[in-house]
């Protein structure tokens, strides 16, 4: 073993730092007067992940994304991830995933309960990978009894155990009754398409007019269906589109 631990600096990814360093008009790393410098091939492996992210130019020097990127305390791939967000619509999305991927490993694989952990771990599985995987779990963990919330007061309800759609937890349902014993559950639920709702209940919901849409939301693959009594351009239920 080493008598004394290796500076941080020489055992991270300098991605952050050179960031930081050339956001702080610090251009030429090479021959900074470290305390503990890093190796010159790890400063320019950095400088060579900026410069294919956007944030450094031709020459080293900052680009106005990097100049971006800068602004936030992340490792750049997550910086600029987070800044396309904007443009494409889905920042709440990002940020979740990037703050469960600053988390570490959320999973939780006991020695004697491995079999019985993996399977449950693969219900949050996405097709689309590891990032939706994640956004998935989050979702889930926000509420773990699956609670939902009325249309109306936007009362926060359960599936009553007894449902025979208690284990399914559908996106959308109707109900009967609401009984309140531990928590309000709903009785007598069916599972409804929320499409239903421009049909049944236009007092609530209205489909949107394209022409009326941003080019950017034009271009997504989401027919977007709006609450009538917030701002026009509010999301409140959506579809994919075929």
């Amino acid at each position: 073993m080493s008598p004394t631990s290796i500076p941080e600096i020489q055992r991270i990814n300098l991605g952050l730092t050179t960031l930081t360093m050339k956001a702080m008009g610090i251009n030429d790393l090479l021959s900074f007067d470290f305390m503990d410098p890093p190796s010159p091939q790890a400063l320019i492996s950095a400088m060579e992940q900026l410069y294919s992210l956007g944030a450094l130019d031709e020459e080293g020097l900052l680009t106005k994304l990097g100049r971006k990127m800068a602004e936030f305390p992340l490792k750049p791939p997550l910086s600029k991830m987070l800044l396309a967000s904007v443009d494409l619509g889905c920042s709440d999305e990002i940020l979740t995933i990037i703050v469960m991927i600053q988390t570490g490993n959320i999973f939780y694989r006991p020695r004697e309960k491995q079999a019985h952990a993996d399977q449950k771990r693969g219900k949050f599985f996405q097709p689309e990978g590891d990032h939706l995987t994640l956004l998935a779990v989050y979702e889930a963990r926000k509420d773990p009894q699956e609670g939902y919330r009325t249309l109306v007061e936007n009362q926060p309800v359960y599936i009553h155990p007894g449902s025979a759609v208690f284990q399914r937890q559908p996106d959308w349902v109707i109900y009967h009754e609401l009984v309140m014993t531990t928590k309000e559950y709903m009785r007598e639920i069916t599972v409804i398409d929320p499409k239903w709702l421009v049909e049944l209940a236009p007092r609530f919901f209205k489909a949107a007019d394209p022409s009326k849409m941003s080019k950017r939301k034009r271009q997504e693959r989401i027919e977007p269906l709006y609450d009538r009594y917030n701002e026009p351009n509010s999301w409140r239920l959506s579809k994919r589109r075929a």
